[in-house]
């Protein structure tokens, strides 16, 4: 790697390509010594390019090779890796009891931050957690200056570029809360600060949101079966949130839809 170079850190994903081995799926009372021994005896090792399956994670490989960015994965088992690096499957995550305390991120088997003393730009709009394991390390200090953040990171006072994420910004930027780092990433890399401030004149031209109410997942189900004739599930959660109060996301929307059809054809 060349120095002065950009690199971006995106966050591995929980679905992966291949059975989680032996020994590595995170239990509640775990420590990191015994991780790492469990994760040095593994002998069955795969790319981390292939092992994760996620969506989001294959879709911000894309645009750091399109824009010639270096990619290194925040890993809640492994640590910080490159694409090219090869780990065993493993079930470990920042939530609940499923995986380390973000504090001792920095001790899991492949190493940490000090891999990219090289980069003169580091982009990380990954969930809080994630954000919160990198300021643990030890060489978080060293590179704090070359990060760019969002301003709603909990890293935004630490580091030396925040760009500004309005309360809206996946109206605009019309996707769902689940792939808005994605989105994120792709403004920065294309129009870098520019397009974040074309995002914060959007948002404040959206009009006033309505008055919205929530609803369980039996009744979201029966407004859903209302708009089953419009066909596409992008019409049916257009509709819903165009011509109604209910406050309900994508995801729930979809499940609704899928169960929907799945009572229709038993």
């Amino acid at each position: 790697m060349e120095m002065n170079s950009k690199v971006v850190l995106i966050n591995c994903s929980a679905s992966k390509s291949q059975t989680v081995a032996d020994g590595l799926r995170w239990k509640k009372g775990l420590t990191v010594e015994f991780w790492i021994e469990s994760w040095n005896s593994q002998t069955k090792l795969y790319p981390v390019r292939t092992l994760y399956s996620g969506y989001n994670f294959h879709q911000q490989i894309e645009l750091c090779e399109l824009h010639s960015a270096d990619c290194f994965v925040i890993s809640a088992g492994a640590g910080l890796v490159r694409l090219e690096d090869r780990i065993p499957s493993y079930d470990s995550s920042f939530i609940g009891d499923n995986g380390p305390d973000v504090g001792v991120w920095d001790r899991l088997p492949m190493g940490g931050l000090e891999m990219l003393d090289h980069a003169d730009e580091i982009i990380f709009f990954s969930p809080p957690q994630y954000q919160l394991a990198i300021k643990s390390d030890g060489f978080f200090n060293q590179i704090k200056d070359r990060l760019v953040v969002g301003s709603n990171s909990p890293l935004a006072k630490d580091v030396g570029k925040v760009v500004e994420i309005p309360t809206r910004a996946a109206e605009v930027l019309k996707c769902s809360q689940t792939h808005l780092s994605v989105k994120l990433l792709k403004l920065y890399l294309e129009e870098g600060s520019d397009g974040f401030e074309r995002l914060g004149k959007s948002a404040a031209l959206l009009p006033e949101k309505r008055a919205s109410r929530k609803v369980n997942d039996e009744e979201l189900v029966d407004i859903v079966r209302e708009f089953m004739e419009l066909g596409s599930l992008t019409k049916i959660v257009r509709a819903i949130r165009d011509t109604t109060d209910v406050a309900a996301s994508y995801e729930r929307i979809r499940n609704a839809r899928n169960w929907i059809l799945t009572d229709l054809e038993s």
